[in-house]
């Protein structure tokens, strides 16, 4: 089954001077046949080049995009028909192209759809990308792929840095929802619904973490210690505890079990891989986190992650802690607490099962000021021992 081919044409009907601008159209190529739909670009002589499109001109890059994005339209419908072994035909590509939508899935919907078949991936990662696509909507400027230039990019980015209803999102948050988006476009590409990622290029800060999102030792001790008059409070406790000892995410700590333990050189380990990310985590058990999961007979409770998070608010209030406690603060607190003990960067992110230590560093580097002065100590200490003896 044969297929078109298409190129960028530059003033067809030789109409162009240093006065008179021309067209720039998109050709479409299908056996003998051609036809040439306008990009409503027009340009002098002079500032076209077959290689690099429009040049010689302030807004040549703009330009440039708006041409190439709306041949990734009619490229991507091609790629569309081959994917589904559909015949083309002149006739087909003008209903689509008059059809009111410029493609057969918009990129909002095409989000919205792969947000649904996008396989191992946990509930609260498909929340956040309905998150991203509840911005998108709100910033309503990018519907179609053809809407996806670098310049539309660049308005979502600091639509995302403006404060509304007198809220700012945080710069981490902002570089989450741009992380999010780079996925889709990625995504997009492999289907072949875009050419290029209109994000090539941008920076974007990741912003300082929120550090304030653990318990110290106190606190950890205060929850431990108070009396719950509820069960099911005493429980989310324990998996509360369990994971502020172990790292664990809410997500792999639901799908703990006694084959993920192991003794290795005299130690029990909790070894496995995160669901989110794939990464091998390497946990030691200690003695706090063993009581817990032989009191449970190696079979934790299970709650939904809403449900969990409402309980673990009700435990703080019942223990006095005045902090939004949730999922994460546990596995937030094991990282602190390792990282004030003095423990490296490097065992913290494989407990943790970070999949690039630069996460690790971002957010617990700070709290390790303790162990550098401690070794310097150590290190000085044996240093003037040494020039002791050898007087």
């Amino acid at each position: 089954m044969l297929y078109p081919t298409t190129r960028c044409v530059f003033d067809r009907k030789k109409t162009a001077s240093k006065e008179k601008r021309a067209l720039v159209q998109i050709e479409v190529l299908f056996g003998k046949k051609k036809k040439y739909i306008s990009t409503n670009v027009y340009v002098y002589q002079g500032e076209w080049s077959k290689s690099y499109g429009v040049c010689h001109r302030l807004d040549a890059k703009e330009l440039n995009d708006r041409i190439q994005s709306q041949k990734q339209v009619i490229d991507g419908y091609i790629n569309q028909l081959i994917i589904s072994h559909k015949p083309f035909d002149f006739a087909g590509l003008v209903r689509f192209l008059d059809s009111g939508s410029t493609e057969p899935e918009s990129f909002l919907d095409f989000v919205s759809r792969r947000i649904v078949e996008r396989p191992n991936i946990t509930a609260g990662t498909r929340k956040n990308h309905r998150k991203l696509l509840n911005s998108l909507m709100a910033f309503d400027q990018i519907h179609a792929f053809l809407d996806l230039t670098p310049a539309n990019v660049r308005r979502y980015y600091e639509w995302l840095r403006q404060s509304r209803d007198g809220k700012v999102l945080r710069p981490s948050t902002v570089h989450s929802y741009m992380k999010f988006l780079r996925l889709f476009i990625h995504d997009a590409i492999h289907f072949e619904f875009l050419t290029s990622d209109p994000t090539i290029g941008m920076k974007i800060p990741r912003g300082e973490h929120d550090d304030s999102r653990w318990l110290n030792a106190e606190e950890v001790a205060t929850i431990s210690s108070a009396e719950l008059n509820s069960e099911r409070l005493s429980r989310v406790r324990d998996l509360f505890l369990f994971q502020c000892y172990t790292g664990l995410s809410y997500s792999d700590l639901m799908n703990l079990d006694k084959g993920k333990l192991e003794v290795y050189d005299g130690v029990q380990l909790l070894s496995g891989n995160r669901i989110k990310t794939g990464e091998e985590y390497n946990v030691v058990i200690m003695p706090e986190a063993k009581a817990i999961i032989e009191r449970y007979d190696y079979s934790l409770p299970h709650y939904s992650l809403q449900k969990y998070n409402d309980y673990l608010k009700l435990l703080a209030t019942a223990a006095k802690i005045d902090k939004p406690l949730s999922s994460h603060w546990g596995r937030r607190t094991c990282g602190y607490m390792m990282a004030r003990k003095g423990y490296s960067i490097e065992v913290i992110a494989r407990v943790l099962g970070h999949s690039d230590i630069k996460t690790t560093q971002a957010v617990y580097a700070r709290y390790m000021k303790d162990s550098v002065v401690r070794e310097y100590r150590k290190i000085e200490k044996k240093s003037s021992r040494a020039r002791a003896y050898y007087k």
